[in-house]
Formats: C-alpha cells, sequence, structure tokens
C-alpha cells in the first residue's frame, strides 16, 4: 500500500474540498454566461489568477497578498496543505493553525456556489415573468 510522506486524513479532506470549490467557481462562472462560447472563454480568464495568486509560484506580498487572500481559493488550499504538512516534507515552513485557511477554501466554494444560486434564481424569475 502507498503510503505519501504527509498524507493524512486532513490533506486529504483539503485535497477533497479545493475541487469542489473549483467545481462552484465553474457553477458560477457558467451561471452568469449567456452562451456556452462566453462561458468556455471565462473559464482561463478564472483559472489565470488562481495559479498566479495561489502562492506556490512565489512570495505573495503587498497588493497582490490581499488579492489572494480575498479572491483566490488555490492560495488558501496552499496555505492549508502547508501547515498541515510535517516539517520532514515542508521544512521551514509557517506552522500556524490550518483551521483558518481550510474554513477560507469552504467560504468560497460557499460564495461561489451562492453566486451561482442566486444567479440562476434570477434568471429563472424573468423567464417566468408574465408578460
Amino acid at each position: 500500500m502507498c503510503h505519501p510522506p504527509g498524507m493524512c486524513p486532513e490533506v486529504f479532506g483539503v485535497l477533497l474540498l479545493a475541487p469542489a470549490a473549483g467545481t462552484a467557481l465553474g457553477l458560477a462562472l457558467s451561471a452568469c454566461s449567456s452562451s456556452e462560447g462566453q462561458a468556455v472563454a471565462a473559464v482561463p480568464l478564472a483559472l489565470i489568477p488562481q495559479i498566479v495568486f495561489g502562492g506556490a509560484i512565489a512570495k505573495l506580498t503587498g497588493v497582490a497578498l490581499t488579492v489572494a487572500k480575498f479572491g483566490v481559493a488555490c492560495y488558501w488550499v496552499h496555505e492549508a496543505i502547508t501547515r498541515l504538512l510535517p516539517d520532514d516534507v515542508m521544512p521551514g515552513t509557517d506552522r500556524a493553525k490550518p483551521g483558518p485557511a481550510i474554513a477560507a477554501v469552504f467560504a468560497h466554494l460557499v460564495v461561489y456556489a451562492a453566486v451561482a444560486g442566486v444567479v440562476v434564481w434570477v434568471q429563472d424569475r424573468r423567464r417566468r415573468k408574465p408578460k
């Protein structure tokens, strides 16, 4: 059986939460788009900031750090995983409690899903409105 270093249930949970947040972001993009082509064109606009501001490529400071903390779920996924991994896997990293980072990923998931739900609800109400 394979046992990757640092693979504890908490890390596995974050790794399950991350694609759920990404899926919710995709649902929000799809709901806000008026056509399939528009939704496809919006995907890179949503994914590139997730990569650039995720915190794994370069250390973020100043405005970039603020943008990452408020608008990028990948930043918090990276923070949670980094805080959960043991020192022998990620030496010299901040060992703050991972709870706030995990909560931030969950908050992004909820916000993205709520945006998708509200947009679909509004569109449905407009469609059903008697003329």
